[in-house]
């Protein structure tokens, strides 16, 4: 038996007598080298199994902290390994993170695997890692609804089953803000969700919120209009939306419709004049489910 082959040994053994004592720091730092050892002769599928068994234990004891930075070494070793990719553990790390109770060491370890799942040059990781950190934002005293809805519009890429779920979570969220912002907070997100997602998911989301809003208002009308725009080839409705509703737009949403115009009529701007067609929408808006 070689040196190397000795010492990685012992690291095991010693790893084995730190959880049989409840050292769990101790179990931390052994893995730790034990992983560095194990990288270094490019046992990279031992490495992983190390960690991952380790990780059941520390998670088994609520030692979340721990979890949120062995991730970290996880995330390393999937990077380093040719049979292995991180953008492929998504799986792996739904089910960790469903396993934590404490907030803060979650949104680590949040950090590190949406950005480990998120293709280069993408625009979100794993749907359901955006979802729960959406929910541990919320969970926040006082809530953290801006970064929540961040993190919303990222998951509701690939909702599939959960689209119920991501729309109440976002309806609780805008309600969770002062009352007075909530209008205005409401418009911006559906519109957004619409622009980066699917026009579908944005009116759920609508539908959903103006059924338990405490008051509409004009933000959320131009929204409704909105919505009713992009289910036709309208880009003039767009633009004339914009000129009549110029006092709800900030810098923020007007982002936010070029990105709109951009997607959906292939034009990157939709602020110049155009012939005025709102009574097409506002007068004949037929079968179209915005209210």
């Amino acid at each position: 038996m070689s040196k190397t082959d000795r010492a990685i040994r012992l690291a095991e053994k010693r790893l084995k007598m730190a959880f049989a004592g409840e050292d769990f720091y101790e179990a931390q730092e052994v893995l730790i080298s034990l992983t560095n050892r194990l990288r270094a002769q490019q046992q990279f599928a031992r490495a992983k199994a190390a960690l991952e068994d380790g990780m059941d234990k520390l998670l088994q004891n609520h030692k979340d902290n721990a979890v949120a930075q062995l991730v970290k070494v996880h995330i390393d070793v999937l990077s380093e390994s040719p049979d292995h990719d991180p953008l492929n553990a998504g799986d792996y790390y739904v089910q960790l993170n469903e396993r934590f109770s404490d907030d803060v060491s979650l949104l680590s370890f949040l950090r590190h695997t949406i950005a480990a799942t998120t293709p280069e040059g993408g625009s979100h990781g794993r749907c359901q890692l955006h979802f729960s950190a959406a929910q541990s934002f919320l969970r926040a005293d006082p809530p953290k609804v801006k970064e929540a809805l961040e993190q919303l519009v990222l998951s509701g890429y690939e909702p599939g089953q959960a689209k119920g779920d991501v729309v109440t979570t976002t309806v609780d969220a805008l309600l969770a803000a002062p009352v007075e912002e909530q209008a205005l907070l409401a418009c911006k997100h559906v519109i957004r969700v619409a622009a980066y997602t699917s026009r579908d998911l944005g009116q759920a989301v609508y539908d959903a919120y103006v059924e338990r809003a405490p008051a509409m208002g004009r933000p959320l009308e131009f929204a409704r209009y909105v919505l009713l725009t992009l289910t036709r080839d309208a880009a003039p409705l767009l633009t004339d939306l914009r000129k009549a509703y110029a006092d709800t737009i900030d810098d923020d949403l007007d982002k936010v419709l070029n990105k709109v115009a951009k997607r959906y009529y292939g034009v990157s701007d939709t602020k110049m004049k155009l012939p005025g067609l709102l009574g097409a929408l506002f007068g004949g808006a037929g079968g179209a489910t915005a209210r």
